[in-house]
């Protein structure tokens, strides 16, 4: 008898309380229904990467139109490049890309990420989505694994 004991890895995407309201503009945004990063089940004997994909809207209301930054901030390893997920004290490193050919990192702007640049406009509900890769053969030990990533507008 057997017996295989699963990793389950997830991100959490905590939205920073954004609601902000440009005065010259009278343009009201804010970050709405957040979908998490979800792994799934981890296999570390397993040859490819796991990949995962969440998304976010942007919604905005009153008048006027400007540009703004989406930035992904560190979750609990502090990192926004080599990010992990922790379970107790173990750790399983995973990263956030802004397309689906895992090109893009996604972060605040600094160590080697970027921030995604979008246009604001009343009305234009936009949905963005993030493109998750955990790398194979990582050496963790079973259990529930989670990262919390707080999601940042600035315009």
């Amino acid at each position: 008898m057997r017996t295989l004991n699963a990793m389950v890895a997830s991100v959490v995407l905590g939205l920073l309380p954004v609601l902000r309201v440009d005065a010259q503009m009278s343009l009201i945004c804010s970050l709405v229904n957040p979908r998490a990063l979800v792994f799934g089940a981890y296999n570390p004997l397993v040859s490819a990467p796991l990949e995962a994909q969440a998304s976010v809207d942007v919604v905005c209301s009153g008048t006027g139109a400007g540009r703004a930054q989406l930035s992904l901030l560190a979750g609990y390893s502090g990192r926004v490049h080599a990010r992990a997920l922790q379970s107790g004290r173990a750790t399983l490193l995973y990263e956030v890309y802004q397309d689906a050919a895992h090109s893009v990192l996604w972060g605040d702007g600094t160590a080697g990420t970027s921030t995604l640049a979008l246009t604001l406009r009343p009305g234009l509900n936009q949905r963005f989505y993030m493109h998750g890769r955990m790398p194979a053969y990582q050496n963790v030990l079973p259990g529930s694994y989670v990262d919390v990533v707080p999601i940042q507008l600035n315009f």
